[in-house]
């Protein structure tokens, strides 16, 4: 029974080292992505693909796995890299932008997306009403989260339907009951629309 016991114990601190390391691990990758995307648009390069002076609303078009700009979160005192792109390698540095969706200024739907237990950590806190802000190479976009809904994993009629639209919004989406453990069974997704620049 001691043998048995003390097995279940060194596996148990087995897997809070494992949990440990990665939770420091992709902290480190996002703090470094934020450094990154920060310097990019600080210093702007043809490489980087992040040049204001070449970019614009209508044009601008990053490369996979290529830093986009910086979310802002007020209420959560955030500020999140963005990276373009929703595979694993993508979400590990940050905030995904899904490929086929649009970026401010060009009057389509925009999706992100994140780790629940990572970069929108505490995203239960967030309220209609709350901002969203979006700093990339050609300027600031504000977003106000007007609701929120929750959907089955496996259920992209909702995202799919909102993507449609030719009015600019921002959708928001990770993975929910944000204190679930291992993979969660669904999806908790943020409405945000576009604040009149001239006034924000």
């Amino acid at each position: 029974m001691r043998y048995i016991s003390s097995i279940l114990i060194a596996l148990g601190l087995i897997l809070l080292f494992i949990g440990g390391y990665q939770f420091f691990h992709t902290k480190h990758q996002i703090s470094q992505s934020f450094s990154d995307v920060k310097q990019s648009l600080e210093q702007p390069t043809e490489e980087n693909h992040l040049d204001s002076g070449n970019y614009d609303g209508s044009t601008f078009n990053p490369k996979l796995d290529h830093p986009v700009g910086i979310l802002k979160i007020p209420k959560l005192k955030r500020n999140l890299p963005i990276i373009e792109g929703t595979e694993q390698k993508e979400l590990a540095k940050g905030v995904g932008h899904y490929t086929t969706t649009g970026f401010p200024g060009q009057g389509k739907p925009i999706l992100l997306a994140g780790h629940r237990d990572t970069v929108f950590r505490d995203f239960g806190k967030l309220k209609k009403g709350d901002m969203f802000i979006l700093n990339l190479p050609y300027g600031k976009y504000k977003y106000q989260m007007r609701n929120a809904k929750i959907v089955d994993s496996n259920n992209t009629k909702v995202v799919r339907d909102a993507l449609r639209g030719t009015k600019e919004k921002l959708l928001i989406s990770t993975c929910y009951p944000f204190g679930y453990i291992g993979h969660a069974p669904k999806r908790y997704v943020i409405y945000a629309y576009a604040v009149d620049r001239k006034n924000s």
